[in-house]
């Protein structure tokens, strides 16, 4: 790295501990100049550890008082609050001293912009407009950021690439359509929207193609790495199952549900149902049904990934807060915690 700006910055085999505990274990990672990388991961996973040990790398230079000025006017700019320069902190709307807090990151013009969940205190839709500010600031100015959030489509709106961090360890880095589209393992799927996390037992194979048993029903999807017969993780996406409607011809998947929980949400319902042995089941359903409807449902096969290893904790999205579907027990990460 060489004055202000850098060709990338590269952490070989970073480790952090307190007393015996490890936080953060051998993280590899390389970040290209104008990159923006989110760490991602669930409070207590170490990705504000790794925010903390990258502030350690940053010198800080004094400026003089001309170009001090010059920096907070240019600041005050680009986040569109120079009419408002001379109120109060008291004298601000959440929204205003929320883009307060990015001028003060930007005006030093550092080579590295660090940010730990800076919009976790916000409403929601003043959330969506700041993602919105800080993904144009970034692009605006050609700066190198790194983002600390446990809010997967908030890192996914924003980052060029994700890191997704567990209990200290790196468990995937890639682009946010490769964590989408092909999670490595039921951690990194239950944070990249597979809300249903199913522990169910292999059957059979057929190449990239398995079957699945569990619940008092048969499934089969592809296969994530390779595994023999015996206890697998399913994961399905919530908005992937056809609710109501009869399969397509031979697509298999098909299954009857207890609608238990409906939640209106506009063009769509986000549903709890039951499987017939009564395992919980998020469904996402243009097509309308009610509490205590037994409905068929559906899910093709391609959207059903296998994974030949069972979740050794509570779903990885359960911890984060969910971000679609039905809420149960949510225990959202706050803005200051230890992550």
């Amino acid at each position: 790295m060489t004055g202000r700006r850098f060709d990338h910055l590269r952490l070989d085999q970073v480790s952090r501990r307190f007393g015996d505990k490890v936080v953060l274990d051998s993280l590899d990672l390389q970040i290209s100049g104008g990159e923006f990388v989110a760490l991602l991961g669930p409070s207590g996973c170490g990705k504000s550890t790794a925010l903390n040990c990258l502030a350690g790398l940053l010198p800080l230079r004094g400026t003089g008082r001309e170009e001090t000025r010059r920096r907070v006017h240019e600041a005050l700019r680009l986040v569109q609050l120079t009419p408002y320069a001379d109120r109060l902190p008291g004298q601000l709307s959440g929204g205003q001293q929320q883009r307060v807090a990015i001028a003060r990151a930007i005006v030093i013009e550092p080579p590295l912009v660090l940010m730990d969940e800076p919009l976790s205190n916000l409403d929601a839709a003043l959330r969506l407009d700041m993602r919105t500010e800080i993904r144009r600031l970034h692009q605006s100015l050609g700066l190198t950021t790194v983002y600390v959030t446990h809010d997967q489509e908030e890192a996914l709106s924003l980052a060029d690439r994700l890191v997704v961090l567990r209990e200290g360890v790196v468990q995937q880095v890639g682009t946010p359509e490769e964590l989408y589209r092909s999670p490595n393992n039921p951690h990194v799927a239950g944070f990249m929207g597979y809300r249903n996390l199913l522990p169910m037992t292999v059957t059979k194979h057929d190449g990239e193609l398995v079957t699945v048993n569990g619940y008092g029903i048969e499934l089969t999807g592809l296969a994530r790495g390779d595994f023999g017969t015996g206890p697998a993780t399913v994961a399905i996406r919530p908005e992937d199952f056809v609710v109501g409607q009869p399969p397509a011809e031979q697509a298999g998947n098909h299954f009857e549900v207890g609608i238990e929980v409906v939640e209106y949400h506009g063009r769509e319902q986000a549903i709890q149902a039951r499987l017939p042995e009564g395992q919980a089941l998020r469904l996402r359903s243009s097509t309308r049904v009610a509490r205590g409807e037994v409905v068929s449902a559906w899910v093709p096969r391609d959207r059903v990934l296998v994974y030949g290893e069972q979740l050794d904790g509570p779903p990885v999205e359960e911890a984060a807060g969910p971000s679609t579907g039905v809420a149960t027990n949510p225990a959202p990460s706050t803005a200051g915690a230890p992550s």
